[in-house]
């Protein structure tokens, strides 16, 4: 998915990736909070 080898990145698909990965933790922390506990 992630090819972090390569030496150049783009810093837009970095972005891209970190918000997605910030909406994936809101999720999965509203899912926790609400479903677990």
């Amino acid at each position: 998915m992630t090819n972090l080898s390569k030496p150049e990145i783009n810093p837009f698909i970095v972005m891209e990736i970190l918000e997605e990965a910030q909406k994936l933790e809101g999720i999965g922390k509203r899912n926790y909070s609400s479903g677990d506990r």
